[in-house]
Parts: C-alpha cells; sequence; structure tokens
C-alpha cells in the first residue's frame, strides 16, 4: 500500500490483514451473484443497464417510501478486527432532487456486527444526514455510549457518478480513518472508530433510513462496490483544504432505525426468516416479476453485444454461482429463479444474434 504522509504520525505503510477478504460488486452477473445476502424491504436492488459507471451494468437502488422500517442492499459478510487496516469504496451515482427528497438520515455504506449484537449494535460508515444533506464517516453503538463524527461533514455532487473510499485502520487505539472522494482526501481522524469488537458485515445501498419519517421514496445507483487492502482509485494522501477534527454526539434529528426483524432477504450463505403477508407477498411477487422480466430484456440486449469468447466466460461464471446457490436451494429459491431466469435469456439472445 502506498505509504500516507501524516503531518503528525510518522509514514504508515500497512501490511495486508489476514482477515481483510478482497470482494467486488459490479453488477455484470446480476446482484445476487456479487454479494452473500441482498435485502429487500420496501423497494428494490437490481442490476441496470441505464446507468453504470464501469462496464454495462450498474446496481438500481429504490426506496418506494413509506412509514415502515425499510431497507435495500448488498451484503456481503466479513470476520474484521482491531488492527485491521481495510478500504471500502463504491461509485455513487445521487440523482439530482435526491437531497431534497431525503427528510432524515440516509446511510449508504456501512459495516455492522448486527447478528452478533442485534440489541447493541456497533457500527462505521458513511451516512447522508438529513438536516444539512451533508456526508459524514460516523461511529456509533445502539448500548447508548454514544455517536462520533470522525469526518466531516462534506458536500457530496448530484447528477454525476462520484467515487468514495474509506480508508480504516481498525481499532479504539492506534486508530486511522480516512475518506477520499475522487481521489482526494476530505479528511481524516486519528480517533477510536470501532468499539473493540468483531465487525460482521459491510452493506452497501440505501443501507437505513429513518424510519417513519423518511416517507418520501429515495433512488441513487452503485456500481464497483469494494473491500480491498489498498486504494482502488488511487487515492491522494495530500492534506484536505480544510481538514475535519472529530466532532460530538451527533444531532438526535438524525437517526435511523437499526431493527432488522422483518428483514425479506435473498442469499447464498444464510437462511434468514420472512415475516409478510400473503396478500403482500403476492402483490411483491408479481412487481419483482415484472422488473425481473424488464431486467432481463436488458440483460439480452447486453448479450447480443457479447463477443463470443466474453460470452463464455460470462455464462462459466453464471454457472459457478448456479452451483453455489444450489447447495442451500431453500433460503435461495428467489435468487435461484433469478438467475436460471437471466441465463434463459442470455442463451436466447446468443441464438437470435
Amino acid at each position: 500500500m502506498t505509504a500516507l504522509l501524516l503531518p503528525v504520525l510518522a509514514a504508515w505503510s500497512a501490511p495486508a490483514s489476514a482477515s481483510v477478504t478482497a470482494r467486488f460488486a459490479g453488477a455484470e452477473a446480476g446482484v445476487a451473484a456479487d454479494f452473500d445476502q441482498v435485502n429487500e424491504v420496501g423497494g428494490t436492488v437490481r442490476a441496470d443497464a441505464s446507468r453504470a459507471f464501469s462496464g454495462a451494468f450498474g446496481m438500481r437502488v429504490q426506496y418506494d417510501g413509506g412509514t415502515q422500517n425499510s431497507y435495500q442492499r448488498g451484503i456481503w459478510h466479513t470476520d474484521l478486527r482491531d488492527g485491521d487496516d481495510l478500504w471500502y469504496s463504491a461509485a455513487f451515482y445521487f440523482p439530482v432532487g435526491f437531497k431534497a427528497q431525503m427528510q432524515g438520515e440516509v446511510d449508504v455504506l456501512r459495516w455492522d456486527n448486527w447478528v452478533s449484537h442485534p440489541s447493541d449494535t456497533d457500527w462505521g460508515g458513511l451516512v447522508i444526514y438529513g438536516s444539512d444533506k451533508r456526508m459524514r464517516l460516523m461511529r456509533f453503538n445502539a448500548a447508548g455510549t454514544g455517536t462520533t463524527t470522525l469526518v466531516g461533514p462534506f458536500d457530496v455532487p448530484e447528477g454525476r457518478w462520484v467515487r468514495l473510499e474509506v480508508h480504516q485502520r481498525l481499532g479504539t487505539g492506534n486508530a486511522l480513518s480516512e475518506v477520499f472522494m475522487d481521489g482526494a482526501l476530505v479528511g481524516r481522524s486519528t480517533a477510536a472508530n470501532t468499539y473493540g469488537r468483531t465487525i460482521e458485515r459491510l452493506r452497501v445501498g440505501i443501507v437505513a433510513i429513518d424510519a417513519g419519517r423518511q416517507t418520501n421514496p429515495l433512488a441513487l445507483w452503485v456500481d464497483d462496490a469494494r473491500i480491498s487492502t489498498a486504494s482502488v482509485w488511487g487515492a491522494s494522501g495530500a492534506e484536505p483544504t480544510a481538514p475535519t477534527e472529530p466532532t460530538a454526539t451527533a444531532p438526535a434529528t438524525d437517526t435511523q432505525t437499526t431493527s432488522e426483524s422483518t428483514s425479506t432477504t435473498t442469499t447464498s450463505t444464510t437462511t434468514t426468516s420472512t415475516t409478510t403477508t400473503s396478500t403482500t407477498t403476492k402483490k411483491k411477487g408479481k412487481r419483482s416479476a415484472r422488473r425481473a422480466s424488464a431486467g432481463d430484456a436488458r440483460f439480452a440486449r447486453a448479450a447480443r453485444r457479447m463477443s463470443p469468447a466474453h460470452y463464455r466466460r460470462h455464462m462459466a461464471h453464471h454457472r459457478r454461482v448456479l452451483r453455489k446457490l444450489k447447495r442451500h436451494p431453500v433460503a435461495n429459491r428467489r435468487a435461484l429463479a433469478d438467475l436460471r431466469a437471466h441465463l434463459a435469456a442470455h442463451r436466447a439472445a446468443q441464438r437470435g444474434s
């Protein structure tokens, strides 16, 4: 990793941490293939050919609005510990008007340990406040010992792709947190960035909203999401124009519900219970089928543009994912159906090309 020159600390070049596993989500093979788990409550997460940062597809994240606790996100399972040095990043597209639609805090890229600590969860990551519509890198725990702003607030643009990277050396001591936007350093902090417990997941999308307050619908796009051991976009270690220091507890007006008891989940590794009524499930199923059909049509158009070599590699990847999903057919029933439909659309497109 390129050494980062700090004004107070000596130059630091961290070795790759054994517990940091590189992951990537580019939506080229569909969303379910990129993540260990996908949550869709009150909205959808779909591969979308209408807007992409790279390749043919981006990931469109849609919150339909309402009053329930909702989230639309891709999830990677992790085993991150204090002392690990990692980068997590994604390209985001916030459409013009996204901030105007916000009525409370929206979290877009964050880690947590809800699996082991559902009642006193620790989390950290990038959030946009509803009060000033500006982004922050936060540390928070549900045990009530305080919320800390590590970097920010800072503005994020609408109407274009923006590359956001977080670099953290995890710990309650000897910690480091940095945020880069489009390769430029926004701010850094050496304050504690964990609470000393294992980080079990990293999530991207509309990870959380201010439930009951965020009644307006929201949509954004995500592409090239990553966990890595180095900057993927050549982040510069130069000092930001206005260095930011950790600030006090966040305003009470910017909160979000952490309950996950009503999660509707697509997963390739775990089974999560679904607590929705049969009527709601049928309605959502019909909407999902229509969206999947439209998505397959876009996939088919992309398939016709593929070279024979690209098509073979693409289909080989799909078959590997299919074998993985078949290991847990009950938990992955929806993902299996989506992937099989996706494969059928590709084959039909190739036959017709």
